[in-house]
């Protein structure tokens, strides 16, 4: 036993103790799923041929014949990408860098500045679609009472697309001050006082010391937003579903459509499949100068007017009215109390899991630089690279025939393992701010490598531990593509639940609408009392 011991404790058996959980993890609801949809991809396995046959590629050369793939899905995905994230990505920047100095209020406005990142991209779509409404919007109000005409947002492609745009930037602009803003405020003050004193300007300053010591974060934040926005999903769904027309389709709702609305699973599995290739050869051309910066110094529609919205329009104006709260928790096939408690279940225990699981794998990629570390950081990035909806299609798939649909144990551990990628990089940033001697003297003092990095390393890395523990609760709370492919009648999560508003007889927009702001009170008090302690936390990304 004492030789067992001792052999465990060593650095080769160190690291793979410190990557087991994780990728155990990956490998069940990541790689297996996808493995999965590939076989699926190459039969004909539909709702209606229970047994299903081999037909080669013959799938992947439908979708490759399909003209809305190449028309619309692709090129406006990687449209939305470019616009969305470079204007995120400039926004985010020059407000970090306004808020990134004392002024009176400022923790209202920082408060106010995250707000929207909390905010479900579901509700944030319902949000801009209200907004933009033909005939209620805000904003057709706002024109008439200047005497302009109103317009028709959502039947005009571009202005339909440029909203879409707008509402992940509303969204995702608060990720990039965050991070920024966190990376500022650890940034060294040396070279900044040394370039006063030399007469160089603000711009110059900014140019010449600012960008380069932000440049690691900002690559690292751009890549890892460029791979969520390719599978934006969520806000073009609630809002155009992929109209007018197929003008604002998106690779997430092209396979959403074809493989699960229309239960063409091969043919859905085939799309996803060509998406992922794409995005993932993509990835693995860049890697080789992002592994660099990575691994390297890091040193610096109209409602019903009687149902009302959550107000109603009116010839007189906005006559607001709170009935859609008690008829949205009292809708006849709407169990929104139960839905509202599983979600927030779910994300705690499915966050906490996932903080468990990858705290080790953030550990390993921190300290170590040998082949296997290497190796574990490129596994985590091609996977990182896979469009979600690459793989939960076929998760949803294997699911069932491994009963793990519509439970606890199915959904706590998909929604935990849909975040190992991304926590292991962030903890990766923290743990590279311990200090290495304090492990070095835990261990010199006689305590086990695993008792060096528990009692040292991990209480060290608390505050960071705490700040992304919080956000992925939000994004958990928010999780729409688990609940689709994962949930059924057993267990409503609310994100779901706010499409049952949509009936036959139209949309319930002010019950819909009610949900919706119902739903942001968690983000709105994780906000006000934890934004301090995120942005302290995340300090953890700064340049090294």
């Amino acid at each position: 036993m004492r030789r067992l011991h001792s052999w465990l404790d060593r650095e080769g058996p160190f690291q793979y103790q410190l990557i087991l959980l994780p990728l155990a993890a990956m490998l069940l609801f990541q790689v297996m799923p996808i493995a999965h949809g590939i076989l699926i991809s190459l039969r004909n396995f539909t709702i209606w041929n229970p047994e299903p046959t081999f037909t080669g590629f013959e799938n992947y050369v439908r979708v490759l014949t399909n003209p809305l793939f190449f028309r619309y899905a692709l090129p406006n995905t990687f449209l939305f990408l470019g616009l969305a994230v470079s204007l995120e990505l400039a926004l985010g920047l020059a407000i970090a860098l306004l808020i990134n100095r004392r002024f009176p209020g400022e923790n209202v406005v920082k408060t106010a500045l995250l707000f929207p990142l909390l905010v479900a991209p579901v509700v944030a779509g319902l949000m801009f679609y209200w907004m933009f409404h033909s005939e209620f919007g805000l904003v057709n109000q706002v024109l008439a009472i200047l005497g302009l005409p109103g317009v028709l947002w959502f039947n005009r492609p571009w202005t339909a697309f440029g909203i879409i745009v707008l509402a992940d930037v509303w969204t995702w602009t608060p990720w990039f001050i965050l991070i920024i803003y966190s990376a500022l405020q650890t940034l060294p003050p040396e070279p900044f006082e040394a370039a006063r004193i030399d007469g160089a300007n603000a711009w110059n300053i900014f140019r010449q010391i600012t960008l380069p010591l932000l440049f690691p974060v900002l690559s690292i934040t751009v890549l890892i937003r460029s791979f969520d926005a390719f599978r934006v999903f969520d806000v073009v769904w609630t809002m155009t579903g992929g109209g007018p027309g197929n003008s604002t389709e998106t690779f997430g709702t092209f396979v959403y459509r074809i493989g699960y609305l229309t239960v063409n699973y091969s043919e859905g599995a085939a799309a996803a499949m060509l998406g992922a290739a794409i995005v993932m050869v993509a990835g693995i051309l860049v890697y080789g100068t992002f592994a660099r910066a990575v691994w390297g110094r890091q040193a610096a529609c109209a409602g019903q007017r009687d149902a009302g919205e959550v107000f109603s329009v009116l010839g007189a104006g906005l006559h607001f009215s709170l009935r859609n709260f008690g008829g949205a928790l009292t809708w006849q096939g709407v169990r929104l109390s139960e839905a509202f408690l599983n979600s927030a279940l779910i994300a705690t225990v499915s966050t906490l899991l996932s903080l468990v699981i990858t705290l080790p794998s953030g550990f390993m990629l921190a300290r170590y630089r040998t082949r296997l570390a290497r190796s574990w950081f490129f596994l985590i990035y091609v996977v990182r690279t896979i469009p979600y909806i690459s793989w939960v299609l076929p998760l949803f798939l294997l699911a069932q025939r491994l009963n793990l649909y519509d439970v606890y144990p199915g959904i706590i551990a998909a929604q935990a393992a849909f975040h190992v990628t991304f926590y292991s990089w962030i903890f990766k940033g923290f743990f590279e701010g311990v200090p290495r001697e304090l492990e070095e003297a835990a261990l010199v003092d006689g305590c086990s490598r695993w008792g060096a990095f528990l009692r040292i390393s991990v209480p060290l890395a608390i505050p960071g531990v705490v700040a992304a523990g919080i956000l992925g609760w939000i994004w958990g709370w928010n999780e729409l593509l688990i609940a689709l492919f994962m949930t059924s009648e057993n267990i409503p999560m609310y994100s779901k639940t706010i499409s049952t508003f949509i009936t036959e007889m139209g949309v319930e927009w002010g019950r819909m609408a009610a949900t919706g702001i119902m739903a942001m009170v968690p983000a709105t008090i994780v906000t006000a009392f934890c934004h301090r302690y995120i942005v302290a936390g995340l300090g953890g990304l700064r340049q090294r």
